[in-house]
């Protein structure tokens, strides 16, 4: 049931709000030159990357870096919700997870 509406897209800024079922995830990424933020809106959302795991709920946020390597899972019974603020020119590079994650 991945969800998702594109609300803003300019050269620099997109913002983007998604919704992803009970037990999806997003595979492991990186973005070249994006910096993003992640606002959780609704339900629960585990945010990995190497340096950490998070688990946000309603009002939390997390940042990565461009390069940072991560993924994003639902790992609730109910559909999560989030806002994606991205500043930079677009890319979605997948990639395998780091190790130790």
């Amino acid at each position: 049931m991945f969800e998702r509406e594109e609300l803003v897209r300019t050269d620099d800024v997109r913002v983007v709000q998604i919704s992803m079922g009970a037990g999806e995830q997003l595979t492991w990424h990186y973005h070249s030159q994006i910096r993003e933020s992640i606002f959780c809106l609704a339900g629960e959302l585990r945010v990995l990357s190497a340096r950490r795991e998070q688990t946000l709920r309603t009002g939390q946020k997390a940042s990565f870096t461009a390069g940072e390597a991560h993924a994003l899972q639902n790992p609730g019974r109910q559909v999560a919700s989030y806002l994606l603020i991205q500043h930079g020119p677009y890319d979605f590079i997948e990639c395998a997870a780091p190790s130790g994650s």
